[in-house]
């Protein structure tokens, strides 16, 4: 498995709307605010946030993807940027795609220059806080429920 920037595959945007409507289907679904092509479009720009990152496995097909972006759940305490959009296909779950993936954004993160990286998820709160995240002691409210807020230090190693 290997990542990259979803700009050299926009091939796949169509494929990646799709599992962004069925996983969050009151942003992006037909009744939703979010428009996934248009949004997705939009983070295939390497030299601005947002920004995102692909993962391939070894057949070279997209098994997930993951942003780096300015706003997310958390900013209403002044927290940014954001891990955010992080997805990896079911079949793929808990082989290494989701930490590669948090790991590019960090990368990017950095490269931005931006001293501390925000998260909030229901599904990938474990791979975090392994990957050296920390809590903020926030919570944010999404339609799954109240979500811890944590955060990556990127002014040290690691």
């Amino acid at each position: 498995m290997y990542t990259a920037p979803l700009g050299d595959h926009k091939s796949a945007i169509p494929l990646i709307a799709r599992w962004f409507e069925t996983e969050w289907p009151s942003w992006y679904g037909t009744e939703g605010p979010g428009d996934a092509v248009e949004d997705l479009l939009c983070w295939c720009d390497e030299a601005t946030v947002p920004v995102a990152r692909v993962v391939l496995d070894e057949n070279k097909s997209i098994i997930g993807i993951a942003a780096l972006k300015q706003t997310g759940l958390g900013e209403e305490y002044g927290f940014g940027p954001f891990l955010s959009a992080m997805y990896v296909c079911p079949d793929a779950r808990r082989l290494g795609a989701g930490m590669l993936l948090a790991e590019a954004i960090t990368d990017v993160a950095r490269r931005h220059k931006f001293p501390n990286l925000y998260a909030t998820t229901d599904g990938a709160h474990k791979l975090l806080i392994r990957l050296g995240w920390s809590e903020t002691g926030f919570r944010s409210v999404s339609d799954r429920g109240p979500l811890s807020i944590l955060y990556k230090d990127l002014r040290g190693i690691g």
